[in-house]
């Protein structure tokens, strides 16, 4: 081989592995090409290799592109199966986000219910130890506003000339500006001159829709004032004992439950209320005949117990007793001089002024009273004052001559109840001094014979209400 020729076939080498390394970089893909240099020896045999690199090369493309066609297809799958999952996921988002949603509505519903269940246990506590009709019902009113947010209510108690009005609520001086003046006129002397419907709990939306409802009142009404509710409270004859209206921006029958839960509470403790009270007016009628008994025996007193309780309770009304401890100073009252049932007739109603044997025999009526009722338990504490009111502030009383603050208050009470109607009312042997003189003794004989917060309260009465006192001149 001469040099020329090898120096050729060298450079057509070099330039071949050149282009390979050059389409290797690039695209890495061999295109099919001959030999085309002088060299007839090696012509054939670099094309017949050129060949065979260019098949291997364009089977290892097939190769790549099969396993990139099939990961491309596996992964359009794939894809495919993620865009599903991620809508699935998206509906069971949306699902469990209506469920949270659901949830808290179903939390804030229940958290209404317990508030209104607590509300209306310690509702139904109150109302077990209250006998007050009319403060049963103020309770009521007073308990269910807040609950429904109530612009305005009041409640009426069922009378034989129809319904009371005993209590009232404005949310504000612009709810009382509007509706004082409606509720005004459709009452008639504390009595509501207006029919409604009494059957059952009634919830009304929007007032100004029924057609029942007055245009005169509708044009008065406000967004606060658009719902309405009416509220009947039902006795176990299934008569109507009293009546809640409440007006306000909404009410639904989610509040009806609420109102029907306090009609039947309250219903029952109006029950149980007038239960109480004619047990307790039967227990009063009774002690009441054990005071007539006295005014029997001594026909010379007569009213003068009925005199004497109206004074002592007057007093204590006046002193802010409350309602247990007024009602014990009432009973005592009447039964104060029940110990007479224990004094001979003669000396009762003798026409003379008294020895001093027999006057001292009538001082012992304040213990033998004291005897008669101290081991009824109903009258137990009741019999304290029954035995001390003759005491005196100095001691000089009877029947233990007792000081100050050893009397009892309601014994005091009694006292100069019992002295006024005493020195105004007429004996067998004088006749009853005027009122003017009968107070000056009382003024005199504060501090030493009276008690002076006692005769002062009771001279403030005295000129609050001298018509009534007149009426026994």
């Amino acid at each position: 081989m001469q040099k020329d020729e090898l120096d050729s076939f060298l450079d057509e080498l070099m330039s071949i592995d050149d282009y390979l390394q050059n389409r290797k970089n690039k695209k890495r893909i061999l295109l099919e090409g001959t030999y085309s240099g002088k060299i007839e020896l090696v012509k054939n045999e670099i094309n017949h290799i050129l060949s065979i690199l260019y098949k291997q090369e364009m089977k290892f493309e097939e190769d790549e592109l099969e396993i990139v066609e099939y990961y491309t297809k596996k992964l359009k799958y794939k894809n495919t199966e993620l865009y599903s999952r991620q809508t699935e996921l998206e509906a069971a988002h949306s699902q469990l986000k209506a469920y949270t949603e659901e949830i808290e509505r179903i939390n804030c519903e229940l958290n209404r219910r317990v508030k209104e269940l607590r509300n209306l246990f310690y509702f139904s506590q109150d109302v077990t130890s209250n006998f007050d009709k009319n403060e049963l019902l103020k309770k009521a009113l007073e308990d269910i506003i807040p609950f429904v947010n109530s612009s305005f209510g009041a409640v009426f108690v069922s009378q034989k000339e129809g319904l009371e009005l005993v209590d009232t609520y404005y949310k504000d001086s612009e709810i009382y500006s509007i509706f004082h003046p409606i509720l005004e006129k459709y009452l008639k002397n504390g009595y509501l001159d207006y029919d409604i419907s009494l059957e059952a709990t009634q919830i009304y939306s929007h007032i100004r829709k029924y057609p029942n409802v007055p245009q005169s009142i509708c044009d008065q009404l406000t967004d606060k004032l658009k719902a309405g509710a009416i509220i009947p409270v039902f006795n176990k004859k299934k008569e109507v004992n009293a009546v809640i209206v409440l007006l306000g921006e909404y009410f639904d029958g989610s509040e009806k439950y609420l109102f029907n839960c306090y009609a039947n509470v309250l219903g029952i403790a109006l029950e149980n209320a007038k239960l109480y009270n004619d047990k307790h007016q039967m227990f009063f009628d009774t002690v009441k005949v054990l005071a007539n008994a006295i005014e029997v025996k001594d026909t010379y007193t007569k009213g003068h117990v009925d005199r004497v309780t109206k004074y002592s309770t007057a007093i204590a009304k006046k002193l802010n007793f409350d309602k247990n401890r007024l009602e014990k100073v009432r009973i005592a009252a009447v039964l104060h001089d029940i110990g007479k049932i224990g004094i001979p007739d003669e000396i009762l109603n003798k026409p003379a002024r008294l020895t001093e044997d027999e006057f001292n025999i009538i001082k012992l009526h304040p213990l033998k009273g004291y005897e008669i009722i101290k081991d009824i338990p109903a009258l137990k504490d009741i019999s304290i004052h029954v035995k001390q009111h003759h005491e005196r502030i100095d001691g000089k009383g009877y029947p233990e001559g007792l000081k100050a603050n050893q009397i009892s208050l309601e014994a005091k009470i009694i006292s100069v109840a019992d002295a006024f109607d005493a020195m105004t009312s007429d004996r067998p042997y004088r006749k009853g001094m005027n009122i003017d003189k009968a107070i000056n003794i009382l003024v005199n004989n504060r501090g030493s014979q009276f008690d002076e917060y006692v005769v002062d309260t009771f001279l403030n009465y005295f000129q609050e209400n001298d018509n009534i006192i007149k009426e026994n001149e």
